[in-house]
């Protein structure tokens, strides 16, 4: 089953926009099938496929759980370099599904947005 069916997905999601319309501000995410062949017009695909080449292609895990461990070492190195490059101001725990890591980065994403929008509107009040 694809995670793009996922009936837990759509259901944080219509949570998740449900609450967007009731603060009356922050993104409405809606989930739109992409073109075939098209996977650099998703962002994820992009981290995912970094993810595939580092850990996963060429190698010879004996357990699951071995391959598992190595994905997440290998999201909590990348995010600590982005995090001391000052990208991120927070560490993430990466272990858990990949749908758990893509709804906190949908989540982070929504928190960012919201503060730019309100240090936009302070600077913009500080000008005459």
């Amino acid at each position: 089953m694809s995670w793009h069916n996922s009936t837990e997905l759509t259901a944080w999601l219509d949570g998740f926009n449900q609450t967007t319309r009731e603060l009356g501000e922050g993104p409405i995410i809606e989930l739109v099938p992409l073109p075939t062949s098209a996977q650099f017009l998703n962002v994820i695909e992009g981290i995912l496929s970094g993810m595939t080449r580092a850990v996963i292609n060429n190698s010879d895990y004996s357990y699951p759980d071995d391959m598992r461990a190595a994905i997440s070492r290998h999201f909590a190195e990348r995010n600590k370099h982005f995090s001391e490059e000052g990208q991120w101001t927070e560490k993430r725990e990466t272990t858990g599904t990949g749908i758990n890591v893509l709804m906190e980065l949908i989540n982070e994403g929504r928190t960012r947005v919201a503060e730019e929008q309100e240090a936009r509107e302070a600077a913009e009040a500080k000008t005459p």
